[in-house]
C-alpha cells in the first residue's frame, strides 16, 4: 500500500511539473500554424510577427494543476482547443464552429 501511494504521488509531482504554461501554448499554436501555411512565405512571416500577441490575447487557459484546457477564439467562429500535460498539447474538440489553425488563419 505504502508503494501505491509513493507511485501515486511520483505521478501526481511530474504532472504538476509539467503542465505546460500559456506561453508554451503559444508556441506551439504558432508553429502548427506556420507549418500549415507551406508555400504562403506572406502567411508565416504574418504569423511569426502577429502571431504571439494576438493568439495569447485570444486564449483562455483553464488551469487544472495536473493539465490545462486552452480555448482560443480566432474570430468568424473559428476556435481551437487543446490539452496541455506534460508539456505537450492535443488538439480537441470543441462544440460548435471548431477549425485547425491552418483553415482560421486563412
Amino acid at each position: 500500500m505504502k508503494s501505491l501511494a509513493i507511485a501515486v504521488a511520483v505521478i501526481v509531482a511530474v504532472l504538476f511539473g509539467t503542465n505546460p504554461n500559456q506561453d508554451e501554448y503559444v508556441s506551439w499554436l504558432k508553429q502548427q500554424a506556420t507549418s500549415q501555411t507551406t508555400g504562403d512565405e506572406f502567411g508565416r512571416a504574418l504569423i511569426l510577427i502577429f502571431g504571439g500577441p494576438v493568439f495569447n490575447l485570444s486564449t483562455t487557459r483553464d488551469d487544472f494543476l495536473l493539465f490545462s484546457i486552452y480555448k482560443t477564439d480566432l474570430g468568424n467562429g473559428a476556435k481551437i482547443k487543446a490539452l496541455g500535460l506534460l508539456h505537450h498539447f492535443v488538439q480537441i474538440d470543441e462544440p460548435g464552429p471548431t477549425t485547425s489553425p491552418q483553415k482560421s488563419l486563412h
